[in-house]
């Protein structure tokens, strides 16, 4: 009985610690960060993910492109930022090293069709942040 009651109380507590590390609601995605104009032209396709991991960075940061915000693709479908999402994602665009393919962690809450109070950074294909030209590039926090 006093064994079974140490685990309930170790996991509880556990669980009270990650409710604590992220707010009430927010999910964490992995996929590639895209400008809003081409993100929703690729939204809904069967090929969406693959012109996702080959979109350019240059593509991105073009002015027109820019200035639609920005958005994430996942597997699970297209998230677009808040506006402090899109300037977290304009620095990261701008540090990374990558011409295409830019693979974010991103973590946020979905409300009202936005992914709102967004952390993001550049993970290479193993989940590790990616160094950006002058050292980490880990936003949001």
């Amino acid at each position: 009985m006093r064994r079974s009651l140490a685990v309930f109380l170790c996991l509880s507590s556990l669980a009270v610690a990650r409710s604590a590390a992220s707010p009430p609601g927010e999910v964490t995605l992995r996929g590639y960060v895209v400008d809003a104009m081409c993100g929703r032209a690729m939204a809904g396709k069967a090929k969406g993910m693959q012109q996702a991991a080959a979109h350019t960075r240059a593509c991105a940061l073009d002015a027109e492109c820019a200035a639609s915000g920005y958005g994430v693709f996942t597997e699970g479908g297209w998230y677009v930022f808040d506006a402090r999402g899109d300037s977290l994602a304009a620095a990261v665009l701008s540090a990374s090293a990558r011409a295409k393919g830019i693979l974010c962690e991103v973590a946020g809450t979905p409300k009202g069709g936005e992914l709102t109070g967004v952390r993001l950074r550049e993970i290479d294909s193993a989940g590790r942040t990616v160094p950006a030209a002058g050292g980490t590039k880990e936003t949001g926090r």
